[in-house]
This record gives C-alpha cells, structure tokens and sequence, in this order.
C-alpha cells in the first residue's frame, strides 16, 4: 500500500505539472519532470506521514480504512478524479490490540516484554500459568502444533 501510493504521487505528480505539452523534445520534458521531482514533490511527505501517523495496519481494521480514505483525501487534493476503492477481500477480518501486558509476578516482579500474535484471541480476563520456554520461533507452525492449548 505505501509503495503503491508513493509511486502514484509521484506519477501523478509529474504527469499533472507536464499535462498535455506540446513539446515533442525529450530533454524538455525531462527537465520538467527532474525539476517537479526536485522542487514540488510532496511523495516523501506524504510517506512520512502514512507511516508516522497511520503506522502498522491490519487488512481490515479501522485503521486501515483511516489510512486508505486518507490517501485517498490526498490523491483527490492533487487533482486525481475518480478515487475509489475496490473491495478485494469478502473474507478479511479486522483485527485491534487494545491492551496486552505480560508480568512475572513471583519470585519477583518482572514486565516481560511480549506481543500476541495477529489475529490471537481475546481472553476472559486475566490469564496465569507456569513459565513455558519455547527454544526458537523458527519454525512457526511446529511451536504452534506442539504448544496448542498449553500457552
């Protein structure tokens, strides 16, 4: 998605200041795009802010759709007509991380720093249980296998 919407600024950028010249003579055209390029680009801004602000986002989320109509906001404040989303994906879920905290609190106290897997399930509250050591992720869907319904 921001790959995408880099090189659509940028494409849009420039086609849009060259327009339909009548120019026929290459060097001209090219200098016009070297100097859009160089002095009115807004495609570093506009990725700054899609990854700054928007961040990481989940197909399907709330902030996805925030981001998308944003990009969409900036592409139709340079001039494109006919934004529009497609839908391509009946069967996305959305998915949010409100809150997730990890705490050894015996023998001593200790956060541990940790983050669920996308698309984990909520619990019912909080959750305890005895230290489980996983030697490597390497291998996902084996530690998956092996520790389904222990974790």
């Amino acid at each position: 998605m921001k790959l995408k919407a880099l090189f659509l600024t940028i494409f849009v950028s420039v086609f849009s200041f060259i327009g339909y010249t009548q120019t026929t003579n290459p060097q001209d055209i090219l200098s016009k795009i070297k100097e859009e390029g160089f002095k009115n680009s807004r495609a570093l801004d506009m990725t700054t802010y899609l990854t700054e602000i928007y961040g990481q986002r989940l197909t399907g989320t709330r902030e996805y759709l925030a981001a998308a109509n944003w990009i969409a906001d900036e592409m139709k404040s340079i001039g494109l007509q006919n934004v529009a989303f497609e839908k391509y994906c009946d069967t996305c879920r959305g998915w949010e991380l409100k809150s997730f905290n990890v705490e050894m609190i015996a023998p001593n106290y200790m956060h541990i720093e940790a983050y669920p897997l996308v698309m984990s399930k909520s619990s019912n509250g909080i959750v305890s249980g005895e230290v489980v050591h996983i030697k490597s992720i390497a291998n996902m869907s084996a530690v998956k296998r092996d520790f389904s319904g222990k974790l």
